[in-house]
């Protein structure tokens, strides 16, 4: 229900920019996205920490968190220039360096 759910938002998010953009709205399209993707990552969680993988969730939540704080010190870090193409490679390239350092240290 919750993939659903997920599902049906990403594309009203996707194909309806006005209504996305639109500000009582948006906030309400974003909310219940999140909780319906919360609910997603929580029943998959759930699932492994059944199996006896709880390490692979807790790698996972790791790196994502990682993840997160890499591209919010890059964001905070990065001067507004001209340079689009070059900024743009460096905004892809330093999280998905973040992604195999964390990635290598979990094996």
């Amino acid at each position: 229900m919750s993939l659903g759910t997920y599902a049906i938002l990403l594309i009203v998010l996707f194909w309806c920019r006005k209504l996305a953009r639109k500000a009582p709205w948006n906030y309400f399209l974003f909310f219940f996205f999140t909780i319906a993707q919360a609910y997603f990552v929580s029943g998959i969680c759930a699932t492994f920490s059944t199996e006896g993988m709880i390490s692979q969730v807790i790698i996972s939540a790791g790196m994502t968190a990682g993840v997160t704080v890499s591209v919010a010190l890059y964001v905070m870090i990065k001067k507004a220039d001209s340079e689009y193409l070059i900024g743009g490679f460096w905004a892809f390239f330093c999280p998905c360096l973040f992604i195999i350092l964390l990635f290598c240290l979990s094996i």
